[in-house]
C-alpha cells in the first residue's frame, strides 16, 4: 500500500490531552519528551524522507 500525502476526512489535526488521570493511575510515569524534542524528530523524519 503506498503512502498518501492527504488527510482522510476526520482526521485530527491537532489534539490535547488532559493527563490528569493517567497520572493519578501510574504515579511514576512522567513525559519524557520535550515538545521541542518531539518537533525536532519530526524535521529530522521529514528530512530522511526528502
Amino acid at each position: 500500500m503506498g503512502v498518501i500525502d492527504q488527510n482522510r476526512s476526520g482526521d485530527h489535526i491537532c489534539y490535547y490531552s488532559n493527563l490528569d488521570k493517567m497520572k493519578n493511575d501510574y504515579p511514576d510515569w512522567d513525559i519524557t519528551k520535550t515538545l521541542d524534542d518531539i518537533f525536532e524528530e519530526v524535521v529530522e523524519s521529514w528530512l530522511q524522507r526528502v
